[in-house]
Parts: structure tokens; C-alpha cells; sequence
């Protein structure tokens, strides 16, 4: 049977070490090994591009062709890692929308801005973490309420059915 090891950061400081970590699972029958490019270091969490390319490059070579599929490389430029982020952080804000109703509260979920200029305004990317969605909550204006009713389209002058 088939096994696969989580080597999380590759269990070494240097590429060099990453290389040694992977060639002794090969060589115990290791058939895949996730790499991350995590680096255990709260100030930096994901380690920079090019050292994290680096220590992949070191575990493929190690690997000497035995093992096909066993990397886990994320960066801010990928876009996987933003991608399960978004996902984890759209779970709280679910959350967080519903305890807002409940409350009487609003709640409006925010995208299409440019996350960069936000972490660098709040200085967010200096904690660990970086911005995925905004959220706006309050309660609203009961003079500026819309009370009208609502109009809607009628199902069949919106959709063909075949």
C-alpha cells in the first residue's frame, strides 16, 4: 500500500537539508511527500519565493525520479493559497452575517478591492496575515429604509426550459 508523508517545511533550514529529509523517505519507501513552503516563523510565515523554489528544486533532485507528485509549493503570488484563505475566511463571515441579523444588525460582504493597498494602509502583511474579503456591518437608517415592494421578473421571462 502506498504511503505519503507530510514533511510540512521539509524538516531542514537549507535546501541541502530538505534534500536529506527527502532522500532518507525515499530511500525508507516513502511513495509521496508534501513539501510546504511554510517556514515556522511567525514574523514570515510563507518563506520568499525564490528560497522556497530553492528547497523544492532540492527535494525534486533528491527524490531521483522515484517519487512523481509531492509538492505543496504556495506563495502570495499563487493563487491556492489566497484561494483557502477566502474559503476559511467566507466560513466566519457567514458566521459573523448571521450573528449580525440576529442582532438586527447589517452585514455586506466587500470584494473587488485591491488587497495589497489595504494590508500596506493597516500595515496588515507586518502581523502575518494579509487581507482577503471586507466587511461592512451596522445597523441601518430606519427613515432610510426601502419599504416599497419589491419587483421581480416572472421565472418564464427569465429562463427557457427544454
Amino acid at each position: 500500500m502506498p504511503v505519503n508523508g507530510d514533511f510540512e517545511d521539509g524538516y531542514g533550514d537549507t535546501p541541502e537539508d530538505v534534500a536529506a529529509t527527502v532522500e532518507a523517505a525515499v530511500e525508507s519507501g516513502l511513495a509521496g511527500i508534501g513539501v510546504e513552503d511554510t517556514s515556522g516563523d511567525p514574523d514570515m510565515p510563507i518563506r520568499d519565493f525564490d528560497e522556497a523554489v530553492s528547497r523544492v528544486r532540492s527535494a525534486v533532485d533528491a527524490s531521483k525520479g522515484r517519487i512523481r507528485d509531492f509538492l505543496n509549493l504556495r506563495n502570495y503570488g499563487y493563487k491556492d493559497l489566497n484561494h483557502w484563505m477566502e474559503k476559511q475566511t467566507y466560513l466566519a463571515m457567514g458566521l459573523t452575517m448571521m450573528a449580525a441579523a440576529e442582532l438586527g444588525g447589517e452585514a455586506m460582504p466587500l470584494e473587488g478591492f485591491d488587497p495589497t493597498s489595504v494590508d500596506k494602509a493597516f500595515k496588515i502583511r507586518e502581523t502575518g496575515h494579509t487581507t482577503t474579503v471586507l466587511l461592512a456591518l451596522g445597523y441601518p437608517d430606519p427613515e432610510k429604509v426601502y419599504n416599497s415592494p419589491i419587483s421581480r421578473f416572472e421565472t418564464d421571462q427569465l429562463f427557457t426550459f427544454v
